[in-house]
């Protein structure tokens, strides 16, 4: 792959052509495409790994080829500075290396082409419930348990138009993004209302 900078799902025929047994694990082949994806680098384990167990949790062989091609987060520009909070009670949700990027789908009549009104994490631990297929999210905190958005195993979109699947989509107007040295002692944190 890395040798003719192509991805699994056009060096695995021309592999099988040669050697017809070669049948790669589906873990090994989700390693392998999140690889490509990140330019044969993996530069930050976490994100790199968390990418790979979403794919995991989705994967279907007929849409590899279609994930490989996806857009992918540039570690550059992952927010780590940052923590969200529910905006009701305050309690500590996720930070910004936990918030999935994406970029805006191109102006398309059928979809969405507002501007992001919720975006994309990871999914948390403290996400419980998810045995159905779609649900709603609420605050980890039990005195509070404010619906903060959605979660879809097969997908939601943005409000620009954007499809993400799986979707664990928290609504801006939920949550609170505060600087990170606020949340550890500095001074007391007004709502930005600049979330992204």
């Amino acid at each position: 792959m890395q040798k003719h900078d192509k991805p699994f799902t056009k060096v695995i025929n021309p592999l099988r052509a040669i050697h017809p047994i070669a049948s790669p694990s589906l873990g090994f082949i989700c390693q392998l495409i999140v690889y490509y994806k990140r330019g044969f680098k993996v530069s930050d384990q976490n994100t790199f790994w968390a990418e790979y167990r979403n794919l995991l949790r989705i994967v279907d062989h007929d849409r590899l080829e279609e994930y490989e091609t996806r857009q992918t987060c540039n570690d550059d520009n992952v927010d780590r500075s940052a923590v969200y909070s529910c905006a009701k009670c305050r309690q500590t949700l996720f930070y910004g290396a936990n918030v999935v990027r994406h970029v805006p789908a191109s102006g398309s009549d059928e979809f969405g082409t507002e501007p992001c009104s919720s975006i994309f994490v990871e999914p948390m631990d403290w996400m419980v419930g998810m045995d159905a297929q779609s649900g709603k999210i609420t605050c980890k905190n039990s005195r509070c348990s404010s619906k903060l958005g959605y979660y879809c195993w097969h997908g939601r979109r943005c409000s620009c138009g954007h499809l993400q699947i799986p979707a664990f989509q928290i609504q801006l107007s939920k949550i609170d993004k505060l600087p990170v040295e606020s949340r550890l002692g500095g001074s007391t944190p007004n709502r930005n209302d600049d979330l992204l």
